[in-house]
């Protein structure tokens, strides 16, 4: 199999890189991947946002890859934490990112 080349774009900060891998198997999604400057690979920009936050990375990149998450379809809203973001899933369920991006995806109501 032949893998796309990774390409340098807007949706992402200067220096990273990323491609598209065609799905494969029952889901035929495509597959997004990120490459960092130093060559590591994710496969999402929150999973690159936890990573650089937990690496200290430069305030102003890690800046720009949290405008990034939009592209993945993160989104702010001002009944939520400061920090965090939402985004509704294909299958109707939300998840967060908290303050330190960890992913959410269960959460039991508080009474």
């Amino acid at each position: 199999d032949i893998k796309p080349d990774w390409v340098e774009d807007s949706t992402v900060p200067k220096g990273w890189k990323r491609r598209i891998l065609p799905g494969t198997g029952i889901s035929k999604s495509n597959i997004p991947c990120l490459l960092s400057p130093s060559g590591r690979q994710f496969r999402t920009r929150h999973q690159a946002l936890q990573w650089m936050t937990k690496n200290n990375s430069d305030s102003s990149e890690i800046d720009e890859m949290s405008n990034s998450l939009v592209h993945e379809g993160w989104e702010c809203n001002s009944l939520l934490p400061q920090s965090w973001r939402f985004r509704l899933t294909q299958f109707y369920k939300f998840q967060f990112l908290n303050q330190e991006v960890k992913l959410i995806k269960k959460f039991k109501r508080s009474n």
